[in-house]
């Protein structure tokens, strides 16, 4: 970027008037649903922290995220267990996997048998975003307007309707 300030400082400008004028649509909506993330790996269940750059990007969502008040920023390594019990009411269930194809509800059951108790599970308002075929790493830092955007076209549908954010960048259903 040396030699390119003006650039670089266009880009930053755009990101965050994009990022802002979200934020501001995702807090016009009636709704503030919980956000269950992240899954079971290796018997633990590794949640982003309260204070991690995911939970920023969930509460200027405007959304309700069960360890928003942690004060970590880092990962959360939890108990399954503990997570289910405080999560079974999450209206929607949003993790990043790598592999050849969506995970399916019986591999989910086969890798943690506790999901089924998870409402997000049981009515299908999982949202998987595949690392292998996104650009989620690559652009994400960058970019958070466009995570932004896709958690309003999930959160709050009837709002990112009549905003143009109707297509997912990174996760699918």
């Amino acid at each position: 970027l040396t030699g390119r300030e003006k650039e670089a400082e266009k880009l930053f400008n755009e990101v965050e008037r994009n990022y802002n004028s979200i934020k501001t649509l995702a807090h016009k909506a009636r709704l503030c649903p919980k956000v269950l993330t992240e899954r079971v790996t290796g018997g633990t269940w590794y949640c982003p922290g309260g204070k991690s750059t995911v939970a920023s990007l969930l509460a200027d969502a405007n959304t309700q995220y069960a360890c928003a008040s942690d004060n970590h920023s880092g990962s959360l390594p939890l108990a399954p267990e503990a997570v289910v019990a405080k999560n079974m009411d999450a209206d929607f269930w949003i993790f990043v996997y790598s592999g050849d194809k969506p995970l399916t509800k019986d591999q989910l059951i086969g890798e943690y048998h506790g999901y089924p108790r998870i409402k997000a599970f049981q009515s299908g308002n999982i949202f998987q975003c595949n690392n292998l075929k996104s650009r989620y790493f690559d652009e994400v830092s960058f970019r958070p307007d466009y995570l932004l955007a896709d958690y309003v076209c999930m959160f709050h549908p009837e709002l990112a309707k009549t905003s143009g954010y109707t297509k997912l960048r990174y996760y699918n259903k």
